[in-house]
């Protein structure tokens, strides 16, 4: 917000910044795409991008393999005169596995792999931040050789009708992920391109399966889903709610039409939808109506119970926020926290915040009757 304001008062003609030096104009600009970068607005970024096609090619190549404009990064491509770089090797990649040109991926690879780590030797030994990037774009040519090895099984497996497996590197990458404290854009390079692959072995395992096999047909819709709720899950941890509600968002359109007792993992991605709106007063609504709209009858015991815990805390929010808990509002919570303990008796959680929510009332009770903090305090129950 900081670079933001600087540059808009700038823009609009402020005085005590109109001389301002064009080396600390280009720090604000990039100040600003680091941070939407970092908040994962990568539609604003494309908007900016276009808007200044000729200063931000490699932006607009970033935005273009995001949003899967792969005839515009291949324009690109051809019209901008780009320093060869470990980045651009990828990028390359991308479009080669997109177009199924197998041999010329595998030859970009090689060639960002061999820049990268000539980069990584003029690094250095001391282990330091700078090595980070470079740690993940290795990871990032890892997957993109196991994605050429998935499309020639996919290939092999058209042309004799039989299913592949497909199960050593899909586990492999459940396994293999950024650490929670790594920013979202290492995050959203992984998670994107995974999305790609996953959207093209569900078209694949679609036509193969028929309606013989549900569970088959919607297996890259089953691995999409995990891998974006657990890249939300990450966006809520890191403080970042308004993140990871438009990164739900956009899954939620991706596996619209699909039962939900076949994705299962829409119980997480619900749950991290409201325990999203937790973190903003201004979507507890929306948190609740997702709460009241959601299919729960096919999930297990303990996580509709939790989901009526959750429920609960933002009932309770929402009466705080509209000015105080009303005699409906505490019968709502209540009830809420009761069915959520009764469901799965064995949640510590459900028991805490029911206890703590009559607490409050307690305590409030005996206030409101002219009690002090110090005579509710004396005249509260021994624990």
């Amino acid at each position: 917000d900081a670079y933001a304001e600087c540059m808009s008062r700038w823009q609009a003609g402020e005085m005590t910044l109109v001389n301002t030096p064009q080396p600390e104009l280009a720090l604000w600009e990039e100040g600003i795409v680091r941070s939407a970068k970092a908040l994962n607005q990568w539609e604003l970024l494309s908007e900016y991008a276009k808007a200044w096609p000729g200063s931000q090619p490699a932006l607009l190549m970033e935005c273009a393999w995001k949003s899967a404009d792969w005839e515009r990064l291949r324009d690109l491509f051809r019209r901008c005169d780009m320093r060869s770089q470990a980045a651009l090797k990828m990028l390359q990649t991308y479009a080669a596995i997109h177009d199924g040109k197998l041999a010329e991926a595998e030859g970009r690879c090689n060639e960002g792999i061999q820049i990268a780590l000539a980069q990584w030797c003029s690094l250095p030994p001391v282990s330091l931040s700078s090595h980070t990037h470079l740690l993940q774009m290795f990871q990032q040519f890892q997957e993109l050789q196991e994605s050429a090895q998935m499309l020639l099984e996919l290939n092999t497996a058209q042309r004799n009708n039989q299913v592949p497996d497909l199960n050593s590197i899909l586990v492999t990458w459940r396994e293999r992920l950024p650490n929670v404290w790594e920013e979202l854009p290492a995050w959203n390079d992984l998670v994107s391109w995974r999305n790609h692959m996953f959207s093209h072995i569900n078209n694949v395992l679609g036509r193969l399966a028929g309606s013989e096999n549900p569970a088959l047909a919607t297996k890259g819709y089953r691995e999409l889903l995990w891998t974006v709720v657990r890249f939300a899950h990450v966006a809520r941890r890191q403080n970042l709610p308004q993140a990871c509600v438009s990164i739900i968002a956009k899954v939620q359109t991706v596996t619209a039409g699909v039962a939900g007792e076949q994705l299962h993992d829409a119980f997480s991605k619900l749950r991290e939808q409201a325990r999203s709106c937790l973190q903003m007063p201004q979507y507890l609504k929306q948190g609740l109506q997702a709460l009241l709209q959601a299919d729960v009858q096919f999930m297990a015991t303990p996580q509709r119970a939790e989901l009526f815990a959750t429920k609960g805390e933002l009932l309770l929010a929402l009466a705080d926020a509209s000015g105080g808990l009303s005699a409906g509002d505490e019968e709502a919570v209540s009830q809420a926290f009761a069915t959520a303990v009764s469901l799965h008796a064995e949640m510590p959680r459900g028991w805490l915040l029911w206890a703590l929510f009559y607490d409050r009332a307690y305590r409030t009770l005996l206030a409101g009757n002219g009690g002090s903090a110090m005579q509710v305090d004396a005249a509260a129950p021994p624990p």
